[in-house]
């Protein structure tokens, strides 16, 4: 049976946001808001269609174009449109989300730019945010520290020949969040420090930055992983 989604506008005090739905909500499974990086003609809310059909399994997923991205509100300018504003209209929109879906407990997908926002989510709800699942997140030691002694699940999916993002930004996140758990793509020789870590073969492919489409199988392991982790601090929390 082929994917449903369907389209919504909600007009925030920063800009129009567009996001996707499945056409059907199951309130006995986490959502997810998925925010993708930063590339205005890559990154988008169907960016996430690929994996749509695994991740219904165990999320109501939704999807958000950024300002300036998919079918928000766009400018014309070519400069990035300040974070602080991106957190704004991702706010308002969880709060528009909350009032016409059945939102039970709520997770976070956030790959690249779109992982930075995610934790600035994450710090923003610190009580409604059930675990962040990140995928290469462009983090630094400043963001990381505002989480400091968060305790719901933070899982970390990366490809070692990542040419945007390099690994060792997980250094960041560990330091502050010591339960963080990495799953990555490479050998263990690839990863030095991070090599207790799950490390998955990389297959005879070239170099990536989309670890999650290319390595589909790796990603989903890990996806599940975290979707036990959540229920079980959902069940017991």
């Amino acid at each position: 049976m082929p994917v449903v989604y369907q389209s919504h506008f909600h007009q925030t005090s920063v800009g129009q946001i567009h996001y996707e739905t499945l056409d059907h909500f199951d309130e006995t499974k986490p959502s997810a808001l998925f925010i993708h990086g930063a590339h205005r003609t890559l990154q988008n809310a169907e960016f996430w269609h690929p994996l749509t059909e695994k991740l219904q399994e165990m999320f109501n997923p939704i999807y958000v174009d950024l300002l300036g991205h998919g079918k928000s509100e766009f400018t014309d300018s070519n400069q990035r449109i300040p974070s602080d504003k991106q957190i704004i209209a991702l706010l308002e929109l969880l709060l528009e989300i909350q009032t016409t879906h059945a939102i039970g407990s709520l997770v976070i997908f956030g790959r690249s730019y779109g992982g930075y926002l995610a934790l600035r989510l994450a710090d923003e709800l610190q009580h409604r945010v059930n675990g962040l699942f990140l995928i290469a997140p462009a983090v630094s030691s400043e963001i990381i520290s505002v989480l400091t002694g968060w305790k719901n699940p933070v899982y970390c999916f990366w490809d070692s020949k990542d040419p945007v993002v390099n690994i060792s930004n997980f250094s960041y996140i560990v330091s502050s969040l010591a339960h963080a758990k990495l799953f990555s793509v490479g050998s263990p020789a690839s990863f030095n420090t991070f090599s207790k870590y799950r490390i998955f073969e990389r297959p005879d492919v070239d170099g990536t930055h989309i670890p999650e489409i290319v390595f589909t199988d790796y990603f989903f392991e890990a996806v599940t992983e975290f979707y036990d982790a959540v229920m079980s601090v959902s069940t017991t929390g």
